[in-house]
């Protein structure tokens, strides 16, 4: 962990983002990132990790709606 200040480059603030944190986080500069806020807590991470995840949503939710007849009739129980 480390700790930074908030600083102004003209207008909005900004944070600055050492070499070492990004290379941790698997991003370069021009790289697109997602950021998140969640809890008073920031988050960076890679676009591309950003879009695996929603692949894999869409993935499940597909599946999901294939499956929904069979998932009922096991939820109904042996009748």
């Amino acid at each position: 962990m480390t700790d930074e200040h908030v600083m102004t480059l003209e207008n909005p603030a900004g944070l600055l983002i050492t070499p070492e944190l990004l290379e941790q986080i698997g991003v370069g500069t021009g790289d697109k990132v997602e950021i998140k806020i969640t809890d008073r807590a920031l988050t960076v991470r890679p676009l591309n990790e950003t879009e695996r995840e929603k692949v894999m949503d869409e993935v499940m939710e597909s599946l999901m709606e294939r499956r929904q007849k069979l998932y009922e009739r096991l939820a109904e129980g042996a009748q």
